[in-house]
Formats: structure tokens, sequence, C-alpha cells
């Protein structure tokens, strides 16, 4: 099941952020506890309930993608340079896609070039996207804060991740950003695993693209700032995104993700 791409983005939010705390171990000295932070505010984004984002500017980016059929489909994104949306590339893989149209925080553009990972494939035998990210190009510079890739220390089992999307919610209701809490159950060259025990928060479909953010460890010790270790690729379509599904996100740490994310947006951070 592909969480995104043309069934409307979605992060399920059952009983999200109120505030983030305690949302996973540690994985070794390369995993960071949050600090007492909701995870709206923690990308410039004020909370409302645990769940929905209110946002006059952000690093989240809706992006509106155009079929050649005529049908009109969302994806999410993140910023990773001022004119660089990260996203999942099966969003332009299952139909030819002729318009893309840019929101972050309200600040709109259009996409005039989307760059597919050269290897991204769908492996429909084991629900999963392989290589699953893409870069779409803005028209206009946006002033909204870019967001870092992580490389500096890898990302392990038990590290706690924020997920960011738009669409549908647990009340089927679509079309506001939200955030939640996934810790990491696994890790693979290509993907990052996080599993939904029916507590907490959880991606569904609709929500490719959209970041897997980690807080960096800062010299002292402390959680500092965030930064992009995976992008929302599929899940499990037996459970309906409820309890037992498992997220797979592109693990950006993968060089041969990194490299092509580089490649095309050699402004990106990284840290």
């Amino acid at each position: 099941m592909n969480k995104g791409g043309y069934l409307l983005l979605i992060i399920i939010c059952v009983s999200c952020l109120a505030p983030v705390q305690g949302c996973g171990g540690g994985g070794g000295d390369s995993s960071v506890s949050p600090p007492s932070v909701d995870a709206c505010s923690a990308v410039g984004l004020r909370i409302i309930n645990g769940a929905a984002c209110s946002a006059p500017s952000n690093s989240i980016v809706r992006l509106t993608l155009f079929a050649a059929d005529g049908t009109v489909n969302l994806c999410s994104g993140s910023l990773i340079s001022s004119d660089r949306v990260l996203t999942a590339a099966h969003c332009f893989l299952l139909a030819p896609v002729v318009a893309v149209d840019l929101d972050v925080g309200g600040e709109r553009s259009s996409g005039t070039l989307v760059s597919v990972h050269p290897q991204a494939r769908i492996d429909t035998s084991n629900l999963a996207v392989f290589n699953d990210v893409a870069i779409v190009q803005s028209a206009e510079a946006f002033s909204s804060p870019v967001l870092p890739i992580l490389l500096s220390t890898s990302v392990e089992v038990n590290d706690p991740v924020l997920i960011y999307g738009f669409g549908l919610d647990e009340n089927g209701d679509a079309g506001a950003l939200r955030a939640g809490a996934m810790t990491i159950s696994g890790v693979s060259e290509n993907h990052l695993f996080a599993r939904f025990s029916g507590e907490g928060a959880n991606t569904c479909n609709g929500d490719s693209g959209g970041p897997a953010l980690r807080f960096n460890q800062a010299t002292d010790g402390t959680a500092s700032s965030l930064s992009v270790v995976g992008v929302t690729s599929s899940g499990d379509p037996t459970t309906q995104c409820l309890d037992g599904d498992t997220t797979l996100f592109a693990n950006v740490q993968n060089s041969e993700i990194l490299d092509f994310i580089l490649s095309v947006a050699p402004e990106a951070g990284v840290i």
C-alpha cells in the first residue's frame, strides 16, 4: 500500500502529541529522546489539541499533483533548500503527472522540474517501494526555513521520530497539516520501519513524501534541532492503517538515496 500518491495524504493521530515525551527509548549513543516539545512547534508550527497544526510558516510542503487523466491528487514533502522539495518517487510513478503546485505554510509556487530517483521501483510482492525519493524544483524560492538531512549519526531501533502530512485523519477528514510521533522498530539499507500498536500516531494512505524527523544530539548531549532521516513510503494494506500496521520510510542515509538527493539539490544541508 502506498501511503500517499493518489489516495490523499494522511496521518492518523489517535492520541498524537500532548506534548511529545517518552516516544521511544535509546538506540545507543546516536539515539536522542526528544525533549518536552510538540511536533508542530518543532518545525515552526503551533499544535492544536495534540495533533492538528496551524502554520503561517513551516518546512512541510503540500504538493497538489495534476494527472494527465484529469484527476487531482496530493502528496507531502519537506523543504530541503529554498527551491527544492523532497518527496516520494511513487507519487510520480503511479500515473503521468503534468503539473505540480507547491504550498509551504500558505506560500505558493509551481513545480518546474521533477527528478525521480532513477532506480525507484515498486515491489508489490514485498509491499515496498525502493529508492522512493523524488525532488521537485520550485519556480520561485520559498522564505520558509529548510530542513537538513541527518548523516552524522545513524538511525537506530527505538529512536523516536516525528512525522508530518496532509490529508485524512482518524475521522476521515482531509486538508489539515497534522503531526505525530513514532518509534523506529527496524532499520535496513533502504528503509526505516515503524510499527503502529494502535496508540499514538501512524501514517496512512496519502501521506507519501512526508518527512520522518529526528532530533540531533548537541555537543552537550542534549537534543537540539530536527533533521530528515526518512521519507514516508508504504505500509500494510491489510491493516487499513490500524493496529499492526508498519510504516516504511525511505532511508535517506542510504548512499544511493543520499547521493541522488545531493546531486539534484546540492544546496541541501547535511549535518
